[in-house]
């Protein structure tokens, strides 16, 4: 038949091998949803992996104030629009002898089926970087997700936050190489915890620790959960602010 012969692969520990083949093709975390790629940009499946352990389930409004490559802004219009997660994307398998297009059109019609239309603007992008907000612009018109995702240049430390009178805030912030130091790491965190504390009172959150021991500069008791990200252990602290 037609399609091409999947990609077998051999694992050897010791005296025990174990065969795979390779249905996916790109790494499952690759959506389709975006082109481009921030400077050390979570995955989407950890953005979803977060979601899922801070509870937000895509049916209330989003803050992504330094959204960068826009992963949490794409996942969670994902979520709200009910979208699946492979809508977007190809799969190896499509290309195997025994392939069958009409029961995949099926299945993928029969997901589908179950979208929703969410609340206008209900996720808020934005970052100070003219160009990753041009490229997530790009990005969310090209998934027809304009009327799910508002897109814009702002300042974290400059938000309003009665633009957001309830919902979740989420903050990936810069780390790494993306700062010259990590004094500027630890400096940077804890203004942005001092924010949160100041200006975000009663709205739920989640936010990456660039390193565990930055959880104290957050001000108040939150819950916690290790996460590996980058080759680094950062930690994740979700609750509500007091």
């Amino acid at each position: 038949g037609e399609g091409t012969t999947p990609d077998i692969y051999v694992r050897a520990l010791k005296d025990q091998f174990t065969l795979s083949i390779d249905s996916t093709g790109d790494h499952l975390y690759r959506r389709g949803l975006k082109e481009h790629w921030g400077e050390a940009p979570i995955r989407e499946t950890l953005a979803a992996a977060i979601f899922k352990i801070a509870g937000y389930e895509g049916e209330e409004p989003l803050l992504d104030p330094m959204c960068g490559a826009g992963t949490f802004s794409l996942e969670a219009a994902s979520l709200a629009a009910a979208i699946p997660a492979g809508a977007h994307r190809d799969f190896a398998f499509a290309q195997w002898p025994a392939f069958s297009p009409d029961r995949w059109r099926y299945l993928r019609n029969k997901a589908l089926a179950n979208r929703r239309v969410p609340p206008r603007h209900l996720i808020m992008a934005s970052d100070n970087d003219p160009e990753a907000v041009r490229r997530l612009s790009d990005a969310v018109n090209r998934n027809s997700m304009s009327e799910i995702v508002s897109v814009s240049r702002e300042n974290f430390f400059h938000i309003r936050p009665s633009r957001m009178p309830e919902g979740f805030l989420v903050i990936n912030p810069p780390y790494g190489e993306r700062l010259s130091t990590p004094r500027e790491s630890r400096r940077l965190f804890s203004e942005i915890c001092r924010k949160i504390r100041a200006a975000y009172r009663g709205r739920r959150f989640a936010l990456i620790a660039p390193h565990p021991s930055m959880a104290r500069y957050l001000g108040f008791p939150a819950r916690t959960h290790p996460l590996f990200h980058g080759g680094r252990e950062r930690l994740l602290l979700h609750g509500r602010v007091p």
